[in-house]
């Protein structure tokens, strides 16, 4: 009695939709899939005598479904990837930064407050990783005795220092390791000048470095070792390596700074901090 009923066109057509929606078409298969399947059902359920292809509609419902799943987390990765990279504005004023030179003018450096100690951060890579035995700032023209490295990470060091010059100027402050996202902003420093941008990738197994984007391009040449400042948080993030153009940089590698609650060494105590008095020269 089964071979005197009419199998159901629309049954087969959801079926093969819904095949094709795992295979080949998954955005254009799985919805008309999803349709006729259903309908097929209906007319089935009210007909039974007359259609069957019960098994031919549920398979391509069941497909359907399967593929518009995959097809909606795709849309939601890829948006809430575009949303996440968009560029985002800066939530604090730019902190003043003392820009230093690393001894033999070798690249910089900058002076940072961690849990009320003073530090000092730059690249090893600048003195071929060494630990300089003083940094310059250019600024009030005094020279700051390095006194150890009391941490190190892939190309990083923080050292202590000695120079009461450079106690009275107002530091950078690192608050721990912050939260990271495609977009956020973020500031650099050639001496006096403030340059913005975002970040554009953030570190992965393969590569340790995040890379950010800068607004308009700036001459990186010297400024390895310098700081990265959160545009979010106004504290600093990590220290500058690498430029795509040295002459015109728009992209710049730098390292997260991760921070042991308490360093091998201590810094003097951070005294009160006073404003910078006057703009910095080359």
């Amino acid at each position: 009695m089964n071979d005197t009923k009419k199998l159901s066109g629309l049954a087969v057509v959801s079926c093969v939709l819904g095949v094709s929606s795992l295979t080949c078409s998954p955005f254009l298969a799985s919805v008309p899939g999803l349709i006729t399947g259903i309908i097929a059902l209906r007319q089935i359920r009210h007909r039974p005598e007359e259609i069957r292809g019960v098994p031919f509609a549920i398979t391509g419902i069941v497909a359907s479904l399967v593929s518009t799943a995959v097809c909606v987390f795709v849309i939601i990765f890829f948006v809430e990837g575009f949303l996440s990279a968009s560029p985002r504005p800066l939530k604090v004023q730019p902190p003043d930064c003392e820009t230093l030179i690393g001894e033999g003018l070798a690249g910089s450096g900058f002076h940072f407050d961690w849990q009320g100690k003073r530090y000092l951060g730059c690249s090893l890579h600048q003195f071929e990783g060494k630990t300089p035995a003083e940094m310059i700032s250019p600024s009030f023209d005094d020279r700051i005795t390095v006194t150890g490295r009391v941490h190190q990470q892939n190309d990083v060091q923080i050292l202590t220092y000695r120079s009461p010059a450079l106690d009275k100027r107002r530091p950078l402050r690192y608050a721990g390791p912050i939260s990271l996202a495609a977009g956020d902003p973020v500031i650099l420093y050639d001496f006096d000048q403030k340059i913005i941008g975002h970040i554009r990738r953030l570190p992965t197994k393969v590569d340790s470095l995040a890379y950010v984007w800068l607004d308009k391009p700036f001459r990186a040449q010297g400024c390895s070792g310098g700081p990265v400042v959160s545009g979010v948080t106004g504290s600093v993030i990590g220290v500058t390596l690498t430029a795509d153009d040295p002459a015109k940089a728009k992209l710049i590698g730098f390292e997260l700074l991760r921070l042991p609650t308490r360093l091998r060494g201590n810094s003097p105590d951070a005294p009160a901090a006073r404003s910078q008095d006057g703009p910095r020269s080359r």
